[in-house]
């Protein structure tokens, strides 16, 4: 029997554990790719093909869209969190060791894991009353600057 999927299709995947068994194979095949990069200055580098959630997807011949309903089956959900977290993780690593480009892992974190940048208020503190005397004191004050200048 044929489960089917969203709008009909079937299920890309029979199962959770093939499903682990492809994403691992992702995993692997990044690790085994290697570029080497050679500088204007002659200094020699080895890459590794970065992990990507474009990249998984490829890999797993589905879209955004599909690995996002197979988050939604619990089944799949905790299969899916740990691949989108080792993603996460090598993103957020590789640029902090200067690895990867910092503008393009700050769009990457905020459009594929939620990240943002976030100002805290502290609301517990008291804005500062002033009476009627301290205001014209203050009043006061700039009117005499001015006329000083």
């Amino acid at each position: 029997m044929t489960v089917l999927g969203v709008g009909g299709r079937p299920f890309a995947f029979n199962s959770p554990e093939e499903m682990q068994k492809k994403i691992e194979a992702y995993f692997n095949y990044c690790d085994e790719q290697k570029e080497t990069i050679i500088s204007d200055k002659g200094n020699i580098k080895v890459i590794q093909k970065p992990y990507t959630i474009s990249g998984l997807c490829l890999y797993l011949g589905i879209t955004r869209e599909t690995i996002n309903q197979y988050s939604k089956k619990l089944e799949y959900a905790a299969i899916l969190a740990n691949a989108k977290s080792k993603v996460e993780n090598y993103c957020e690593e590789n640029t902090m060791s200067g690895k990867l480009n910092p503008i393009f892992s700050i769009f990457s974190l905020k459009n594929n894991f939620g990240w943002t940048d976030r100002i805290e208020v502290n609301s517990n503190s008291q804005p500062e009353q002033l009476n009627a005397s301290d205001i014209k004191k203050v009043l006061g004050r700039k009117g005499k600057q001015g006329q000083d200048e």
